[in-house]
């Protein structure tokens, strides 16, 4: 059994709620769609509802296969949730059936979210069309996701809290940033530890400048992978990007797939070797480590090195399986197998 010390809140995150729903659809159907498999696009209000009654329509050649709750924090903080730390979300759904869907779901892990009303309009989606060949095509409507306003932040839940997390996709929107903003001095003032995830390269590259603001005063942690900190650096060398990124947190953790995890702190630089293991997706990996590192770090206390030496576990655990979450039986074996075992990192350097 996963035990800690009791708190109102481990995990208070910020994020994008997406709801993905999948499709299976012919190599045919996809190019009469006018998309490239394997590509990604973002949809506006009406390229969305066409589509989506389009995808729905008898004899559209389409079928449905699953929907589920995603986006980036979310997933992070379910998994969070499933190791045993509480969390809180805040986010923007709209009064529709997706949006009372993914409300449900949060709830049945039993993450605290915002005690407010459903909002007019459209939530969040991400059709996901798979052909044959087991390609992924990602449409995504963010909708009203992107209007997370103040009076979705709990300011004394976050008071109260043991960390905030923050997404960086989140700097694309105008309100979602003042939302960012009033969270940031809030948990500066009260103490609390932020930790930001800089999300997606092309992100990064795009509003550096805006982000900045964020780690100013720098933070308790960064999450990232590679790709990230190299554009963040602008350069394709790894130890300039990380110089670079030195004046932003106490501790930044960097993620590099097969190759393992570079994190730096006080102490230096330490590299943590990942498990070797069969692929089968790497859908979710980034947030599933996110998630584990959050519960080792906040509820457990642990060391950085402990922490991430679990979450590259349960991140190259996640890459056996399908889908954007290790499920909770996953996670809670993960866990034991891990804190049985003394977690020794396997450090290098």
């Amino acid at each position: 059994m996963i035990t800690g010390p009791a708190v109102d809140c481990d995990i208070f995150a910020l994020g994008h709620a997406v709801v993905d729903v999948e499709y299976e659809v012919s190599h045919g159907l996809l190019r009469d769609l006018g998309f490239t498999a394997g590509g990604r696009y973002l949809l506006d209000d009406g390229q969305f509802q066409i589509l989506h009654a389009a995808l729905q329509a008898p004899g559209a050649g389409a079928t449905w296969i699953a929907q589920s709750g995603g986006g980036s924090a979310a997933n992070s903080v379910v998994t969070a949730q499933r190791l045993g730390a509480r969390c809180h979300f805040a986010s923007k759904l709209a009064q529709d059936a997706a949006g009372w869907f993914y409300q449900q779901t949060l709830l049945n892990e039993g993450i605290m979210i915002p005690d407010a009303p459903l909002a007019e309009g459209i939530s969040g989606h991400c059709l996901v069309l798979i052909t044959p060949d087991a390609e992924r095509t990602m449409l995504l409507h963010l909708g009203v996701t992107t209007q997370l306003d103040t009076g979705l932040l709990d300011l004394d839940a976050l008071q109260r809290a043991r960390s905030l997390y923050l997404e960086s996709y989140l700097v694309t929107d105008p309100v979602a940033r003042n939302t960012v903003n009033s969270a940031l001095t809030t948990a500066h003032q009260a103490g609390v530890p932020v930790c930001i995830s800089l999300s997606d390269a092309g992100i990064v590259t795009a509003w550096r400048d805006t982000l900045k603001h964020w780690f100013a005063p720098r933070v308790s942690t960064l999450i990232g992978n590679e790709s990230e900190a190299l554009a963040w650096g602008a350069t394709d060398q790894l130890d300039k990007a990380l110089d670079k990124l030195a004046p932003l947190a106490e501790q930044i953790v960097i993620t590099r797939g097969a190759a393992g995890v570079i994190i730096v702190d006080r102490s230096g630089q330490t590299i943590i070797e990942a498990p070797k293991v069969s692929a089968v997706s790497s859908l979710g990996a980034g947030d599933t480590f996110a998630g584990a590192l959050l519960h080792g770090l906040h509820y457990e206390r642990w060391p950085l090195a402990r922490s991430a030496d679990f979450a590259s576990r349960c991140a190259a655990r996640k890459v056996e399986f399908n889908g954007p979450r290790l499920a909770r039986e996953q996670l809670v074996w993960m866990y034991s197998q891990f804190t049985e075992s003394g977690g020794p990192a396997r450090q290098q350097g």
